[in-house]
């Protein structure tokens, strides 16, 4: 018996893989757990956030993200960057296309159905086969079922070589070739049943450390996979984005659009939004908008309040009652978690409380902790203004 077929049985003999315990109702028991830690004071950190925790699209609530804009059109260079004639992409997009390892999954009927950069050289595409809902899943997947998902989605995640603990991930005893010229070495299963697993596979590649991962019924399907992973020119990356991938050259009438019928703070400004130098998709641009928005208006309160302005804490207050009824947290609650957590503070600065039936305080530390004011959208709590500086990054999961 060889290490993959010990590996394999391993994870064929897990009973409980990530999707089974996705699709378990634990709805109430997360919705109370997550306004317990929101409501707990916690010194402010930055996180980069791990690998797995960049991939798993259907994680309760992961906190931050960053967002696209550009106006400049420019000419692509060509499939070896040197120059020729190509079709007209926003500046932004190019810069994305080209800080990407430029690889897709070319197998038949196989497309992007998400695509997302962060700060720092990390990143992540997300495939499907055939059809997709609008949530970027296989159209019509049973989640609860292993086997309704295995062949239809893949993903790949990368991060620059030199960060922290990446080398580490990297030694392995496994051989398996990839379409993009190198040899993964390690394999992570996660489990599964006797029908299908979940495997993923790292190696390096040109000075980045890969991670692909996909739901498969065998080994030969997976190594089919991995061997079909291609370099491609700028032009054909970009060519296979999906339409949730925010056109730069627009985003700033989508923001435009996604402000409509939300008061603004004093002193906001959707040009200092963090993060309009990156692109990203709809979900992630709609964080930082409404994130910013309510960031500020919440430290107006808090200013406020300490220093007994009630007229500000009364404006900051009515401006955040709307937020249940803000168009985009209508339908970004269809993904994810961020409207949720959002407009439960709303619905707490009246009482200081977000829960009506607490005690504790709101406190600025716990809103940096559940919004990421400070680290993520440059929102000073106890000013309530913008500021600028370096872009920090975390991410705000969609959830199917």
């Amino acid at each position: 018996m060889t290490y993959i077929d010990i590996d394999t049985a391993l994870a064929v003999a897990n009973p409980l893989t990530e999707r089974t315990a996705a699709a378990l109702p634990l709805h109430e028991a997360e919705r109370e757990l997550m306004q317990t830690i929101i409501s707990i004071q916690v010194r402010p950190r930055v996180r980069r956030p791990s690998v797995a925790a960049r991939r798993r699209r259907r994680a309760g609530l992961v906190l931050a993200i960053t967002v696209g804009v550009a106006a400049l059109l420019m000419l692509l260079p060509s499939a070896d960057r040197s120059g020729g004639p190509a079709p007209a992409f926003a500046a932004s997009l190019v810069r994305f296309a080209n800080a990407s390892p430029l690889v897709l999954l070319q197998l038949p009927g196989w497309h992007v159905v998400y695509a997302n950069e962060e700060a720092g050289g990390f990143g992540e595409m997300h495939f499907v086969r055939g059809p997709a809902d609008a949530e970027g899943n296989p159209r019509g997947a049973d989640f609860s079922r292993q086997a309704s998902l295995a062949g239809r989605e893949a993903s790949l995640t990368w991060m620059p070589l030199r960060t922290r603990g990446a080398k580490l991930m990297l030694g392995g005893h496994q051989n398996a070739p990839t379409g993009l010229g190198v040899v993964a070495h390690r394999f992570v299963f996660e489990g599964g049943s006797p029908r299908a697993f979940d495997i993923t596979a790292l190696f390096v590649d040109r000075g980045r450390v890969l991670s692909f991962r996909a739901t498969v019924t065998s080994m030969a399907m997976f190594r089919s996979e991995l061997e079909a992973l291609t370099a491609v020119d700028t032009t054909t990356w970009l060519r296979a984005m999906p339409p949730s991938v925010v056109n730069a050259a627009d985003s700033g009438e989508v923001v435009r659009l996604m402000l409509k019928d939300i008061p603004l703070p004093p002193g906001f400004d959707a040009a200092r939004i963090r993060g309009v130098r990156l692109v990203h998709d709809r979900y992630q641009l709609g964080a930082a908008v409404t994130g910013t928005v309510a960031c500020m208006w919440i430290g107006d309160w808090n200013r406020g309040r300490r220093t007994g302005d009630t007229a500000l804490v009364r404006r900051a207050i009515a401006a955040m009652a709307t937020a249940p009824r803000w168009p985009i947290l209508r339908e970004m609650a269809h993904q994810g978690a961020w409207p949720q957590v959002l407009i439960e503070y709303a619905k707490g600065l009246p009482s200081n409380s977000i829960q009506l039936d607490s005690r504790e305080p709101i406190m600025s530390s716990g809103v940096d902790s559940a919004l990421g004011c400070s680290a993520e959208w440059g929102v000073n709590l106890n000013t309530g203004r913008q500021a600028s500086g370096a872009l920090r990054t975390r991410r705000l999961v969609p959830a199917p």
